[in-house]
């Protein structure tokens, strides 16, 4: 999979075309929670109490036990269920939102409750085939951490916020190809989402929403390669015997959790314009794929547009699975 890397970097070079590229390497499975507390098995919804609400407004919805209200997205089902009442909303567009909720365990940091739930749905043969980021959060108000995976071509966001009486997990999960547009909804329902009063501490209560702690990062910065960068500092940094391809990645991986950046200078040479450099290099790297990669196919192919300071950059970016 190729996607854009967020960094802060500058153009120290105008001979050089910068090419981002992130590289996920996935393992087929099944992306069905079927045996426990998680389960998203869609086909037993009709057995269960169903809400709807109008086309024409927007409803919310109180939990009758833990007492936070949510906004249903327009033109989403919501789905109440079992004694705890666990909250499903599934939406017409193609993304399905799973709320679990239950008595906060102290004793099982929000970090362990993301290891625990890996144990059981990461990795070889499991729902999802690998990790592409965690972050820690103040959400609503409440400590919170999140993380994304994918698999099987679905790819799902989970966050499990803690208050003073409950634990959350909010699962959300749309299919690869749509998630960043489906996210969008996603990130409108956290914005809206409301913990009962008795959930927050006194130095919680008037907190943003959602808001991400940046982790430590490190700078890369060689006029040699055009570019300076931040990066995590618990990442490593390697190159390419040629010197043109920076490599930044985790220093231990799996192939459950295996997330590797690179970004490649294309050096332009006599009579070819800045467009024609990326054009050559984006069919030299997908020629690339289609001869050593298996079942590759192209989701997304766009223009893109990046500011840096005074600098405006252009090129196009692709989003791949093979």
């Amino acid at each position: 999979m190729i996607m854009s890397f967020k960094g802060a970097a500058n153009l120290l070079n105008k001979n050089y075309f910068l090419a981002l590229i992130i590289i996920f390497i996935a393992l087929e499975s099944r992306p069905v929670f079927a045996t426990d507390k998680y389960n998203l098995d869609l086909n037993k919804l009709s057995t269960v109490q169903k809400k709807t609400n109008s086309l024409k407004q927007i409803k919310s919805y109180t939990h009758p036990i833990r007492n936070f209200t949510i906004a249903i997205p327009i033109g989403a089902e919501l789905i109440e269920r079992g004694e705890s009442v666990q909250v499903s909303i599934r939406s017409r567009r193609g993304y399905i939102i799973n709320i679990q909720s239950g008595d906060a365990n102290t004793s099982l940091s929000l970090l362990g409750m993301i290891t625990k739930l890996e144990k059981k749905y990461l990795g070889n043969r499991k729902p999802w085939s690998h990790k592409i980021s965690e972050n820690q959060l103040n959400f609503a108000g409440l400590d919170a951490i999140n993380a994304i995976y994918d698999g099987a071509g679905t790819r799902t966001e989970v966050v499990i916020a803690r208050g003073l009486k409950s634990d959350l997990v909010i699962i959300f999960f749309a299919p690869v190809e749509n998630f960043e547009k489906l996210k969008l909804e996603f990130k409108w329902f956290l914005a809206n989402f409301s913990p009962d009063s008795i959930e927050l501490s006194s130095d919680k209560k008037n907190s943003s929403n959602f808001l991400p702690l940046m982790p430590p990062l490190k700078q890369f910065s060689n006029s040699s390669n055009g570019f300076s960068i931040k990066y995590p500092e618990k990442w490593i940094v390697t190159k390419s015997v040629d010197g043109t391809i920076v490599f930044f990645g985790q220093d231990k991986r799996t192939q459950a959790d295996q997330i590797i950046v690179s970004i490649q200078n294309v050096r332009t040479v006599a009579a070819i314009s800045t467009n024609e450099v990326t054009k050559k290099a984006l069919i030299e790297l997908k020629n690339s794929l289609i001869r050593n990669a298996e079942n590759f196919r192209v989701i997304e192919e766009k223009p893109i547009n990046l500011i840096l300071g005074n600098l405006r950059l252009s090129g196009r970016e692709i989003v791949t699975t093979y």
